[in-house]
């Protein structure tokens, strides 16, 4: 290739590759930007518990006041609950037929934000918010029932799958019951060594023999599994054996013996790891004992939450790990649940309020920091009602909105008003972010906009320079051709 026309060609490649590697952040300063995500929840309004809802919202509105915004982490429950940002969904329902008519409905709370959620000495520990969700019908405060499901996605919550999971009564399962028998082997930590505080240094190993067909497993502690040799390998590690005793319920028929414990180098651990007690229960009885005396949580739900999360924990062995995080509280939803009567050609104006919780995402760049804050509300909740008319979305809130998947206008009094006829399709979410910090100086004071525009204008500028070079290299081989 001619040396002139190659180096002309270099020009606009450097230039591009100068794009690609993003404005005004040098190699040095590219290794020192990152993001941050913080994990937020889904809101959204109720829903009717039966399938076919003969009830229409005549008007939707649903009212976001969003002042402040939550912070990435919070000291305790107390602080948690001081944030207040809420949406108001109001609903204006009517009977259209000639008999009154009661509807059942559900407003689920959802799963709880990551910023919600605490690590500390006892485990895992979630912040109370129920002061924050309230219910109201023509005006008047509604006390609910507060009805709790298993969720198996800790922050995944959608409402119409979710509340198949309510029932009414002990769920009927084709291998659970209330009377199915239950054998627990308690073993304890005996003659040991070494200090208990580090008894998670300690790894043993057993294999079950027993019909997978008949037998579930059930463990006190978590484990690793797998099969080998035609039985279920139960290896536990990580194990806090403090209280130098941890529990094995063979949930059915029972093994033919009990479960023997080694070391996992393939010593005898009769000395260490031995057979304390051996009992014989019900199914119903151990579940019943999971569940707190003060806890909220009714014995029909907190049995069939305990049924649905061991039916998914389900493996090829048969052996399942603890429902330790069931019985703190941190994997079941919450409900309120609640009937409206209204009469024959009626109406009823229905007001729920509930808290919203964004994800957040942090970027840390040349010192700055900037966060933006993304919402959702799952309007398809409402699509339960047999028709919806009016429907109103308005966020007041100081900040910048954005990224939005409804087509906001901008009111009055740093409003943003979304109006249609009819429910819109999809679900609502949108970014909020402080305007001042939405674009943070770059380096040398120059913003990232202005920097990427000059920056392509060069590009563009190189290309010509680059064509025009070409065709002089093109235009003088030609006239010494000749």
């Amino acid at each position: 290739m001619n040396k002139k026309l190659a180096a002309a060609l270099a020009v606009p490649v450097a230039a591009g590759a100068f794009v690609c590697a993003g404005p005004g952040r040098s190699p040095a300063d590219a290794g020192k930007a990152y993001r941050n995500f913080t994990q937020g929840t889904s809101a959204s309004g109720v829903i009717c518990a039966d399938g076919a809802c003969l009830i229409e919202a005549e008007k939707v509105s649903v009212f976001f006041d969003i002042q402040h915004f939550p912070q990435e982490t919070y000291g305790g429950e107390e602080q948690f609950c001081k944030y207040g940002a809420h949406a108001v969904t109001e609903y204006s329902l009517r009977n259209p037929t000639d008999q009154a008519l009661r509807v059942k409905l559900l407003f689920p709370f959802g799963t709880p934000p990551e910023y919600a959620v605490s690590f500390g000495e006892n485990g895992k520990i979630v912040f109370a918010d129920g002061a924050h969700y309230r219910v109201a019908a023509d005006g008047a405060e509604i006390v609910p029932e507060v009805r709790h499901t298993y969720h198996g996605d800790f922050y995944y919550f959608d409402a119409q799958e979710e509340k198949e999971r309510l029932f009414d009564g002990y769920r009927k399962d084709d291998f659970f019951s209330f009377e199915t028998p239950v054998t627990s082997y308690t073993y304890t930590l005996e003659n040991a060594e070494a200090d208990p505080d580090e008894g998670s240094g300690y790894g043993f190993v057993s294999s079950f023999d027993y019909n997978r067909a008949k037998t579930r497993v059930l463990l006190s502690s978590p484990a690793n599994l797998r099969i080998e040799n035609g039985s279920s390998k139960v290896f536990l590690d990580c194990v806090d054996f403090r209280d130098r005793t941890f529990t094995v319920y063979a949930i059915g028929a029972p093994p033919e013996q009990a479960p023997a414990w080694q070391t996992k180098n393939g010593d005898a651990a009769g000395e260490r790891f031995a057979l304390l007690s051996q009992k014989n229960t019900t199914f119903g009885a151990l579940v019943e004992s999971g569940r707190k005396e003060e806890s909220d949580v009714s014995c029909t739900d907190w049995y069939n939450a305990v049924v649905d999360r061991l039916n998914e924990a389900r493996t090829d062995t048969c052996v399942v790990g603890s429902f330790e995080e069931l019985k703190k509280g941190s994997m079941l939803s919450r409900w309120y649940e609640y009937t409206l009567e209204i009469p024959a050609g009626g109406t009823s104006v229905n007001t729920v309020t509930a808290p919203v919780y964004p994800d957040i995402e942090t970027t840390e760049a040349g010192g700055a920091r900037v966060p933006t804050y993304r919402y959702e509300y799952l309007l398809s909740a409402a699509s339960c009602f047999a028709d919806v008319g009016e429907f109103t979305v308005t966020v007041r809130t100081p900040f910048r909105l954005s990224n939005s998947t409804l087509a906001f206008e901008d009111g009055e009094d740093g409003q943003y008003v979304y109006k249609k006829d009819g429910l819109p399709h999809g679900e609502l979410a949108f970014t909020l972010s402080d305007g001042d910090a939405a674009l943070p100086p770059e380096a040398g004071g120059m913003s990232a906009s202005l920097l990427t525009a000059l920056i392509i204008l060069g590009v563009l500028c190189a290309g010509a320079i680059c064509l025009a070079a070409a065709g002089f290299v093109i235009t003088r081989k030609k006239k010494k051709s000749k």
